[in-house]
């Protein structure tokens, strides 16, 4: 006579007249039953974590400009088909994604430990930002916005574009984000009467500071000539100041 548990266990028969140590053997199987208990709890988590990770994922493509969404769709845009083309052929793969699941189904029925299973892949991606480390990039869609750069960005040297309401560092979207802009409508040229232009933009990025002309002072009513020059603390929005290399050089206003 023997017993024959859940979940196909089966305790030891009697062999060549042994007796079973019916105790220990039930001991053993509430630990085995305990022991996958605790492996489908971290399989479970395993896939509770990979489904928030995805939505991570997700959410930083589109935040990063390689996907867009349209109603319920998610749709590439050219950034993101240029980065899927730069992508190794083994990340693409399909055969990899096989892989990787029969190996999480391998953890879920306790022939792999999860450790082992994160291991593995820590080990490839190691391998692969090894490997392509110093690839250069040909698509200009991958290497910035494809907008003209006018100017490298003080705070991380990434490359300053101009958009329709500023001239901002590319860096806005990486984490974590810069967020160097020089603002059109900035209350220090519109209080003057004066455009931030590209041009004067350039120049404050290149020099730091730059010579305008046709200033208007609110407080006296006249056009007068500075320098501004780029005083950027590192803080939310970009501050300027002036600099006078001739005080004498105000001329009134109609």
């Amino acid at each position: 006579m023997y017993i024959r548990p859940l979940l196909r266990h089966t305790l030891p028969q009697r062999k060549g007249g042994k007796v079973i140590k019916i105790k220990a053997a039930v001991k053993e199987y509430l630990i085995e039953i305990e022991v996958r208990k605790y492996t489908l709890r971290t399989i479970k988590g395993y896939r509770t974590n990979l489904n928030l990770f995805l939505r991570f994922c997700t959410e930083k493509l589109v935040k990063s400009g390689f996907v867009e969404r349209k109603k319920k769709q998610l749709l590439p845009t050219e950034k993101g088909l240029a980065l899927f083309w730069a992508m190794p052929d083994q990340l693409k793969s399909a055969k990899l994604t096989a892989e990787w699941e029969d190996r999480l189904g391998a953890v879920e029925r306790g022939e792999l430990a999860p450790e082992d299973f994160m291991a593995r892949i820590t080990a490839m991606l190691t391998n692969l930002v090894r490997s392509y480390r110093n690839v250069k990039l040909e698509s200009t869609a991958l290497s910035d916005s494809g907008r003209t750069a006018i100017g490298k960005c003080p705070r991380c040297g990434k490359s300053v574009v101009e958009g329709k309401k500023s001239f901002y560092c590319e860096g806005y979207h990486d984490t974590p984000s810069c967020g160097f802009a020089l603002w059109k409508n900035d209350r220090f040229f519109t209080s003057k009467r004066k455009e931030l232009t590209k041009k004067i933009a350039a120049s404050l990025l290149k020099n730091g500071r730059v010579a305008v002309t046709g200033l208007f002072s609110e407080k006296k009513g006249v056009f007068y000539d500075a320098t501004v020059v780029l005083n950027d603390d590192g803080g939310k929005f970009v501050r300027f100041k002036l600099e006078f290399d001739n005080k004498s050089n105000e001329k009134k206003g109609k």
